[in-house]
């Protein structure tokens, strides 16, 4: 189970990281047209950039974690700071990551999560990946919109 929650985060293709690899700050930013007039989240970055998403999988990730750690808990009381400094949160992305890998390896796996309402372990992990890679789409697409329109 660990290498595939390994994998969803760290493969060179298709992994969540390889999904803003070499990601500028200005890329980063950059809102393609089909975003214009999509309300925005006070204090986030706008809605369909890059740093939206990486903010929202990071949130999502340190929630996940929170679950895990805290498995009988309905009421998630995880924290995220935004960030808007791409080459910061790379490094937070990073560190949120490992807390959820080592939280996946101290659950037990008979037990259930009660956050997200009631899943056994292997259909929140399940959850989580699958939830981490439609992002890591939603960004490569971003990036290739934006390449095609500014390279």
């Amino acid at each position: 189970m660990n290498t595939i929650i390994s994998n969803s985060w760290d493969h060179p293709w298709e992994g969540f990281r390889s999904s803003f690899g070499g990601c500028n700050q200005t890329e980063a930013e950059w809102v393609a047209p089909c975003y214009e007039g999509v309300e925005m989240e006070m204090g986030w970055p706008k809605a369909g950039s890059i740093l939206w998403h990486l903010n929202h999988v990071g949130a999502c990730k340190a929630a996940y974690t929170w679950d895990l750690l805290h498995p009988v808990e309905v009421e998630n009381k995880s924290t995220w700071n935004v960030i808007f400094e791409m080459a910061n949160l790379a490094t937070v992305l990073n560190d949120v990551n490992d807390s959820f890998v080592l939280a996946t390896k101290s659950f037990s796996y008979n037990g259930k999560i009660m956050g997200k309402g009631g899943h056994e372990f292997g259909e929140y992990i399940g959850i989580c990946l699958r939830h981490e890679i439609w992002h890591a789409g939603q960004i490569a697409l971003i990036r290739r919109m934006y390449k095609r329109n500014f390279a």
